[in-house]
């Protein structure tokens, strides 16, 4: 079975990108945490192949190349 992460950034861009089990069932099952305090776990999807996880972080965070872009190229 395909496992995906799906995080959707402040930036307002979505990331897709396959991950290990254990990854997926970190986020699918842990709680986590924010500057609020503890967050639920990130709401989850399974299918027959291919089974998601929809990551909407607690504080503001930025994609890799929105974060690369800030920093000027380096």
């Amino acid at each position: 079975m395909k496992s995906l992460l799906m995080f959707f950034g402040s930036c307002g861009h979505t990331t897709v990108r396959e991950v290990d089990d254990a990854t997926w069932e970190r986020f699918a099952t842990r709680p986590g945490h924010g500057a609020i305090g503890e967050l639920p776990p990130c709401r989850s999807r399974t299918g027959r192949r291919t089974r998601m996880v929809y990551v909407y972080p607690g504080r503001y965070m930025i994609c890799q190349d929105c974060m690369r872009d800030e920093a000027g190229g380096l």
